[in-house]
């Protein structure tokens, strides 16, 4: 409700915000396409998915500079252009006469168009130049972003990711193989910092037993690597180790009291990436994962 204001705040003199009446109410359009199908004689299954979402006069902030003085005028404003899609696929079957072995797949593909406006800068040599002193209504700072000419940026992420899991299950055991890979291609047509290609990567393997006398000890272990990040500390190898051990008591094995460690070798990391028409951030966050 703010940005429909006609209200200037100007307590931060250098961050000059105001509302903007004349905004268009904005409307997401969603479809979504689905197909699943399951033969449990085989143990089969297969789903397939299509999604595409797009946005109408979006609200982007424009930001107008002002070179002499140090000022920021910022007002939300439509833009059109915002939109993505997604697909997935999903195939899972046992193997074999017994049906001991499992295959788990799932592929997916993204694409997402983000656009919002860049900084418009005035420059000091400018024959008409800002001078927010003078300022003192609505329709005066209105003048600033009228005559702003401000740029465009788009961003296109393009995403690739594989999940392919096989496992082997009997009476008392199971064990399973387990592989990650994500890739993003991400182009800006203003802001070089937003042209990636990075990889997320893992392997790694998982075992489950279950005594007669009411005892399961669980256990996975997983490589999770990163590559193509500008900062070096964000291409890193991390071997992720966790178990739990468990003993079920009373009558029908009712109660369990169990005991997990999580992250043995303390070497997880907290790091996610945050892409748009406007930034790339890239943030830290210190957790307890070893516990």
């Amino acid at each position: 409700m703010t940005n429909l204001l006609e209200v200037v705040d100007d307590s931060d003199p250098l961050n000059i915000t105001m509302g903007n009446p004349g905004l268009k109410p904005s409307w997401n359009n969603n479809l979504r396409a689905m197909f699943n199908t399951y033969d449990a004689t085989k143990q089969r299954g297969m789903m397939a998915a299509l999604m595409f979402s797009q946005t109408r006069n979006s609200v982007s902030n424009l930001m107008v500079y002002d070179e002499a003085t140090g000022v920021r005028y910022t007002r939300p404003e439509n833009i059109n252009g915002n939109w993505n899609a997604n697909g997935h696929y999903m195939f899972n079957s046992a193997l074999g006469e017994k049906k001991l072995f499992n295959i788990h797949t799932f592929t997916n593909l993204s694409y997402n168009n983000s656009v919002g406006y860049v900084s418009s800068m005035t420059s000091a040599s400018s024959s008409a130049p800002i001078r927010p002193m003078y300022l003192t209504s609505y329709e005066n700072y209105n003048n600033i972003f009228a005559s702003a000419n401000p740029s465009r940026s788009t961003t296109r992420t393009t995403g690739v990711g594989e999940r392919l899991n096989l496992s082997y299950r009997t009476g008392w055991y199971d064990i399973g193989l387990e592989g990650r890979l994500n890739y993003q291609h991400s182009r800006s047509t203003l802001q070089e910092n937003a042209n990636m290609d990075t990889w997320n990567f893992s392997y790694g393997a998982n075992a489950n037993f279950n005594f007669n006398w009411g005892m399961s000890l669980s256990t996975d272990i997983r490589m999770n690597s990163r590559r193509g990040f500008a900062e070096s500390s964000m291409n890193t190898n991390e071997l992720i180790w966790n178990a739990q051990l468990s003993q079920s008591f009373l009558k029908n094995k009712a109660a369990t009291i169990s005991i997990q460690w999580y992250d043995i070798l303390r070497q997880q990391s907290n790091v996610s990436r945050t892409i748009n028409a406007m930034m790339r951030s890239d943030s830290w966050t210190n957790a307890i994962n070893s516990y």
